[in-house]
């Protein structure tokens, strides 16, 4: 009899050992699956920034190439629901042969980065000729987006 309940007693050893190998089994994959899943959807916060930035011509904001004073005026607009952290913008402009990249943190003096649902012009220095204008927004630490661009045809300031 003595012999028996050794036997059941093991075989309870044994089964609860088990369980407490998968579990811990299964807390290390979930963490590797976590961290895995958590880097590749950081890049989602983009996506909030589609379609909340517009490059303003015409009658509605001054985006247009200068050859006199070598400057492009590229008016901005964020979007009225345009909830994400803006951190800078990066503006590209340049023709079918070259272009030129300036970085609101770095090359653009002009006020503040839009707030939502604000408009601003930026002046830009330029040598060449510039034809097309291209806003990315960036977000959080320099991440740039982009999903949210906005690209357009420049034409000759009036």
């Amino acid at each position: 009899m003595e012999k028996r309940g050794k036997k059941a007693q093991a075989q309870i050893i044994t089964t609860v050992l088990l369980i407490l190998i998968a579990i811990g089994a299964i807390a290390v994959v979930s963490v590797f699956i976590f961290n895995l899943v958590s880097e590749n959807l950081g890049g989602t916060e983009c996506f909030k920034t589609v379609a909340e930035f517009e490059i303003k011509s015409g009658d509605e904001g001054a985006t247009c190439y200068d050859a006199t004073l070598s400057q492009v005026l590229v008016t901005v607009q964020r979007g009225q629901n345009a909830e994400f952290n803006l951190t800078d913008l990066s503006i590209t402009v340049g023709d079918v042969e070259s272009s030129t990249t300036f970085s609101y943190a770095d090359d653009i003096d002009a006020g503040d980065l839009p707030a939502p649902g604000e408009k601003r012009t930026y002046t830009l220095a330029v040598t060449g000729g510039v034809d097309s204008v291209t806003v990315t927004p960036i977000i959080g630490k320099g991440k740039a987006c982009e999903e949210g661009k906005s690209e357009k045809d420049v034409s000759a300031c009036d």
